[in-house]
């Protein structure tokens, strides 16, 4: 799948010519910008695009009829894919204390304590997004997260993601970040809905995360029992499953300098949604895709 392709198909509601061009990074190169507009005719020619009705190029899926033609399949409207990713606990080395001064261990939690703060400070990434955004400033991962320990205060977690996976158009963003800045931000679960009779995506709870890039891997580590709730999520959405946005704070103690359990949380949310969400909360086997627009 060429690059254009693979940005077209992140967009489910399409892009004009001039901002696909814009989003390649090719509209300062007269050559480049007739290359994507002989692409897109070349794209349409094959089937795999269409233009519709507002001049917005979008990504045409197709199923096989019971002739052997290719015919659309609007199930998929709304649909985003996720990248397959692999999750694993990270064992640290086991470090000895006994021989250091007593005096010393509370100085080791405040010191834990203030990074779990700093991290609450300054949180990473997008507390809410929107569909177009999809494989380019976020990416939906699929997998299955380790066994959630109910008896540490951390537990480390690596990610690891083939680049060969993930859309171009992310990777590019990847690299204009700056490269002194590694941070990021995964949520899980993740609630879709409508604002202001758009869709919207929010992740429930965020981990704050650092990444690295190898040659052939994306990897992340993430501490899973430090979970904070997306505050935005409790604004725009308190109405939807019957709370209030001041019920939801203090549930979740969001606004907290100091994380929640991800235990407690998952028992929190599980009745905070009950009636209103069918799935389970285990994360053993994270979603292939979701469905925006249902």
């Amino acid at each position: 799948m060429s690059l254009l392709l693979r940005t077209i198909k992140s967009y489910p509601r399409g892009k004009l010519a001039e901002e696909l061009i814009y989003l390649l990074d090719k509209d300062c190169d007269p050559h480049k910008r007739i290359s994507v507009f002989a692409e897109l005719t070349e794209l349409e020619q094959q089937n795999l695009v269409f233009r519709d009705s507002e001049g917005k190029w979008r990504g045409k899926s197709t199923t096989i009829n019971e002739d052997g033609e290719e015919k659309p399949n609007p199930t998929d409207e709304g649909s985003l894919e996720a990248v397959p990713g692999h999750f694993q606990n990270i064992v640290e080395a086991p470090t000895n204390f006994e021989a250091a001064d007593t005096q010393s261990n509370p100085d080791i939690k405040r010191l834990l304590s203030y990074f779990k703060m700093a991290v609450r400070a300054d949180p990473r990434g997008a507390l809410g997004a929107i569909p177009e955004t999809h494989g380019t400033k976020w990416q939906l991962i699929t997998g299955g997260l380790p066994q959630f320990l109910g008896d540490v205060e951390t537990q480390l977690v690596k990610l690891s993601i083939r680049l060969e996976d993930l859309p171009g158009t992310f990777r590019q963003a990847l690299l204009k970040r700056e490269e002194s800045d590694k941070s990021i931000t995964l949520g899980w679960p993740i609630c879709t809905g409508v604002d202001r009779s758009a869709p919207k995506v929010w992740p429930v709870g965020l981990f704050s995360g650092q990444y690295e890039r190898t040659d052939k891997e994306f990897l992340i580590e993430f501490d899973l029992q430090n979970l904070f709730v997306n505050p935005l999520w409790a604004r725009e959405n308190h109405r939807n499953i019957g709370w209030t946005q001041k019920q939801l704070q203090d549930l979740f103690q969001i606004g907290s300098a100091l994380p929640v359990s991800v235990t407690d949380f998952i028992e929190k949310l599980r009745e905070a949604v009950a009636g209103h969400y069918t799935g389970n909360l285990t994360a053993q086997a994270l979603n292939l895709a979701i469905n925006t627009s249902s």
